[in-house]
């Protein structure tokens, strides 16, 4: 088993969907989100795709951001956020990516 990489500030998370409509057409699609170490902000880069919603949480379940009907991109300031782990869940159409991001 590979040793887990300490994640620095210039790290990115890429997730690659293949998503098929009814016309059997590949529409794939990436959806970024970086850095996942951070001081200040994070930016969620959805390429072509729209999400319902761009969502982050506390630990302890506290939604501390929300957005609707995003598309391209977006930039969550943690600026104001106190140190420590948060959830981000970019909610899709066919689907969902959830992300951890620690604020330094």
């Amino acid at each position: 088993m590979a040793a887990a990489k300490d994640l620095g500030e210039s790290d990115v998370a890429t997730f690659t969907y293949h998503l098929h409509g009814y016309s059997g057409e590949d529409m794939s699609s990436s959806v970024n989100i970086w850095p996942l170490v951070t001081r200040s902000n994070v930016n969620v880069d959805l390429g072509d795709l729209k999400a319902k919603s761009v969502s982050v949480m506390n630990v302890g379940g506290v939604c501390i951001f929300n957005a609707t009907n995003v598309s391209e991109r977006i930039t969550i300031d943690f600026t104001m956020q106190p140190a420590g782990l948060y959830i981000i869940v970019v909610q899709l159409n066919n689907g969902k990516v959830v992300k951890k991001i620690v604020k330094k």
